[in-house]
C-alpha cells in the first residue's frame, strides 16, 4: 500500500512521462478531498488547478514528492505503464518512452540505474521489435500498477 508521499511521487512520474493526463490527477485530487474530513495542502492545491494546466500541476507535485529514492514508486509507475499497453491506453512507442523517461528521471535524480533506461533510443532502431523488452521491464509490476489505477485512477 502506498502512503500519501509515494501516491504523489508516483502521479509525479506518470505526468511526466506522459502517462496520465493533467485533468486525472485533479480529479484524483477532487475525488480525495471528498473522502477526506481534513485534506492536506497539497491536495487542495491541485483541486484549485484548473484542468489542463500542466506546468502549475507539475510545480505542485514537484513542491510534493521531490523524493523518488523509493523503489515502490518507480515501480507502480512501471506498472501502470503496463497495464495502459495491455488494454491499449498507449502504444508500444508511447509506452518504450515513458519507460525511458521514468528511468532518466531516477538516475538523474538517484543515481540508480533501472530496468529500461535503453528502451527510447532502442525503439527508434527497432521499432515493434521492442515489445518483448517492454513487457520484461513491466511484467513483475503489472499488479502495483492494477492496483494503483483500481484505487487512485477510478
Amino acid at each position: 500500500m502506498l502512503d500519501f508521499n509515494q501516491k504523489i511521487a508516483v502521479f509525479r512520474l506518470c505526468l511526466r512521462s506522459s502517462t496520465i493526463k493533467v485533468d486525472e490527477v485533479i480529479n484524483w485530487a477532487d475525488a480525495s478531498i471528498a473522502n477526506l474530513d481534513e485534506p492536506n495542502e497539497c491536495l487542495l492545491e491541485l483541486s484549485n488547478l484548473k484542468k489542463g494546466d500542466l506546468n502549475k500541476v507539475i510545480t505542485v507535485l514537484n513542491n510534493y514528492a521531490k523524493d523518488l529514492n523509493n523503489e515502490i514508486v518507480w515501480q507502480t509507475a512501471y506498472g501502470v505503464i503496463g497495464q495502459f499497453y495491455n488494454c491499449q491506453k498507449l502504444n508500444l512507442k508511447n509506452s518504450c518512452y515513458a519507460i525511458y523517461y521514468i528511468a532518466l528521471m531516477i538516475r538523474n535524480q538517484t543515481g540508480q540505474e533501472i530496468a529500461g533506461f535503453s528502451l527510447d533510443d532502442s525503439y527508434s532502431i527497432y521499432g515493434d521489435k521492442m515489445k518483448n523488452e517492454l513487457i520484461v521491464c513491466v511484467s513483475p509490476f503489472l499488479s502495483f500498477g492494477e492496483n494503483f489505477i483500481a484505487t487512485e485512477l477510478r
